[in-house]
């Protein structure tokens, strides 16, 4: 199945501005650190191994952001590499640990380079629209993933390398969706690839467990899927629902042991096509 190349394409020069709007937005005090303020930004711990991972990607989410405007407006690089010089160089100069926030944000405001990525994105949307995580919400996200991983844990019908591999997958996915405008639909959908691609996962495709992670990946392929109209849904979807979805329609027909709930949640999206 082609679900990393066939979903709508990402646009980082999107997801750029939408993550330094969010970091000039946040209430802050004036002499917090740039950690303090950024662990409560992306809702993680303030600690070297949480902070550093996120705030490196940064750089490579400004570098993201410049190819793809380039793509589209290469006689414009001289123009758009002043943005990108400025934010890589702001960035490095004012370290998580030794610089404040309050610094780091009167830095990104000196100039027009915000103005420059804004008029950019407007252009750039008219060919790249911004993939956006639609319909769901954090909470939702966890109490569902969590659950999931209890009945993955609890199953007696898969190994324990199913039950780890399947908990990693899920934390991934649930990650990176609360922080999608840092990295992207990328390693989302390459959870999603892998968890479909797994050989021992299509085995257990009638099980409880496998039943319930087919229809979050289902939702969540949805969600990422959704830009502004619903028409435009990649095919990606249809994929996934045939190929992962509808064996479990079939084999749970059958099998009375699995939820009537899921049956129904499955049948229906299946009805939709």
């Amino acid at each position: 199945m082609g679900i990393e190349s066939d979903m709508l394409p990402d646009n980082p020069a999107a997801r750029l501005q939408s993550f330094l709007d969010r970091m000039l937005e946040i209430e802050h005090n004036d002499k917090e650190q740039i950690s303090a303020v950024f662990a409560r930004l992306l809702d993680v711990k303030n600690s070297p191994a949480e902070i550093f991972p996120h705030y490196s990607q940064l750089f490579v989410l400004i570098e993201e952001a410049f190819k793809k405007v380039m793509q589209y407006y290469p006689k414009q690089q001289k123009t758009h590499a002043a943005w990108r010089g400025y934010l890589t160089t702001t960035l490095q100069k004012h370290s998580p640990y030794h610089h404040e926030w309050k610094a780091l944000t009167s830095a990104l405001r000196q100039g027009t380079h915000l103005d420059i990525i804004q008029v950019a994105n407007d252009n750039l949307e008219h060919f790249v629209k911004p993939t956006k995580v639609h319909g769901l919400t954090v909470e939702e996200l966890e109490s569902e993933v969590a659950r999931l991983i209890e009945d993955i844990k609890t199953s007696s019908e898969l190994s324990d390398y199913l039950k780890s591999f399947l908990k990693e997958e899920l934390e991934k996915i649930l990650d990176r969706i609360k922080h999608f405008d840092l990295y992207g639909s990328e390693p989302i959908r390459k959870s999603i690839y892998n968890i479909i691609a797994n050989s021992e996962v299509s085995k257990k495709s009638a099980t409880k467990a496998i039943a319930g992670v087919s229809a979050f990946l289902v939702s969540v392929a949805s969600a990422i899927g959704v830009v502004n109209d619903v028409a435009s849904f990649p095919q990606s979807l249809e994929d996934l629902r045939s190929e992962f979805l509808q064996p479990y329609i079939e084999e749970s027909k059958e099998s009375p042991a699995l939820p009537e709930q899921k049956i129904n949640e499955a049948i229906e999206l299946e009805s939709e096509k």
